[in-house]
Parts: C-alpha cells; sequence; structure tokens
C-alpha cells in the first residue's frame, strides 16, 4: 500500500510541475514542424493545423487582443498582491500553517503565472510597435502568441487547483490548528493577567506591610513619649 500511495504521489507530482510544460512543448513541436512540412509541401503536414494557425488564431489574437491584455493585466494584478500578502503573512493567518513543501510550491507557481502574463504584455508591446497591421505578423509570433496565452491561463488554473487541493486537503487540520493556536493565545493571555494581578497583590501587600510597620514604628514612639511624660510626672 506503502508503494502505491508513493507510486500516486510520485505521478500527480510529475503531472503537476511538468504536464503544461510538456503540452506547451507538445504543441510547439507539432505546429512548427507541421508549418515547415507545409511549406515544402511535404505530404506529412496536415493543411488543418496550417489553415487554423494562420487563419483561426491568428484572427483569434487580434479580435481578442484587447481583452487578453486586460485579462494578462488582472492576473499580474492578482499576482502581486497574492506575494504581498504571502511576504507578510500573520502568525494567525491560513497561509502560516500550510508546510514548507506546499508553500515554496506555491511560489514557484505565482511566480511562473506571474512571468507568464508579463511575458504576454511584453510580446504584444512589442509586436504592436514592430508591425503595424496584424495580417503582416511572421506566422512564428502568432505561434508564441498563442502558445503564452494557453501557458498563461494554464498556470492559473493550476494555481487555482493547488490552492483548492491543498487547503481542502488539510482544512480540518487547518481549523484543527487555528483553534488550538487561539487557545493557547487565549491562555497565555490569561496567565500573563494572572501574573499581572499576583504582581500586583504581592505590591500592595508589600505596600501594606510597609505601611503597617511605619505605623507601628510611630505608635511606638508616641508610646514611648507618652511613658516619658508619665514617667517625668510621677518624678515631680
Amino acid at each position: 500500500m506503502r508503494k502505491i500511495k508513493i507510486t500516486k504521489d510520485k505521478v500527480f507530482y510529475w503531472f503537476e510541475n511538468r504536464s503544461i510544460i510538456y503540452l506547451i512543448s507538445l504543441l510547439f513541436a507539432f505546429f512548427f514542424i507541421n508549418h515547415y512540412l507545409y511549406v515544402f509541401d511535404i505530404k506529412l503536414h496536415s493543411e488543418k493545423a496550417e489553415m487554423f494557425l494562420q487563419n483561426d488564431v491568428r484572427s483569434a489574437v487580434e479580435n481578442m487582443e484587447s481583452s487578453l491584455l486586460t485579462i494578462a493585466a488582472i492576473f499580474i494584478g492578482i499576482y502581486v498582491t497574492v506575494f504581498t500578502l504571502l511576504g507578510s503573512i500573520k502568525v494567525d493567518s491560513v497561509f502560516a500553517f500550510l508546510n514548507e513543501k506546499t508553500f515554496k510550491r506555491l511560489i514557484i507557481f505565482i511566480r511562473n503565472a506571474f512571468i507568464a502574463s508579463f511575458v504576454y504584455l511584453l510580446l504584444i508591446m512589442g509586436l504592436e510597435v514592430v508591425y503595424s497591421d496584424d495580417e503582416i505578423i511572421p506566422l512564428r509570433y502568432i505561434l508564441l502568441n498563442m502558445l503564452i496565452v494557453i501557458y498563461m491561463f494554464l498556470t492559473a488554473l493550476r494555481l487555482g487547483i493547488i490552492l483548492y487541493i491543498s487547503f481542502d486537503k488539510d482544512l480540518d487540520d487547518l481549523h484543527s490548528n487555528i483553534r488550538k493556536h487561539r487557545q493557547k493565545r487565549r491562555e497565555v493571555k490569561e496567565l500573563q493577567l494572572r501574573v499581572e494581578k499576583f504582581l500586583d497583590d504581592f505590591e500592595r501587600e508589600k505596600q501594606q506591610e510597609k505601611n503597617n510597620h511605619i505605623s507601628e514604628v510611630i505608635r511606638n514612639r508616641e508610646e514611648e513619649k507618652q511613658q516619658k511624660k508619665d514617667d517625668e510626672k510621677s518624678f515631680e
């Protein structure tokens, strides 16, 4: 059973960390090779795939450019906000109860998703500067654009899934840890209050003893004075 569990963990780890890269690499290799097979009129090429890239993808890039730019900018804002939150985690924050492995993995996924969105913005701005018309953009840049958009959405999806799985898997322990932490804080606070009360009582008792001692000294002196007066009267 343990071997099966280890195997499942390895498969899930591979799928989680490598699947997107492999998918993007396969798509790039397929469309890139197919394009040059089409250019040199080699029968192994797929004309549908080539037309899809030249017509459908190019048209989608042109028509959805503003929407994709907005989405990329929103993603960047979200990732920067998450980075800021992770950089200022409080002790009672939900993220503080994530284990080290999950936390590092989360940081890597956020970094990759942020880079993908930022690279897309740079690519679009570069193409806008260099090419005045989308129709003259070389096909390699159209392919690169498509792959970056796919990677951008897949990394965002992966990040959401990982967050959901991580929190869902440790949800019971998470709430339990939060309750224990809050209970411990209450106990520490109560202990501090008890210590403060004890110190106040101790100081009050010490002050009372000091006052009693002073009163006793004063009373003794008064008694001594009175005794002397009585003695003097008796002597007379």
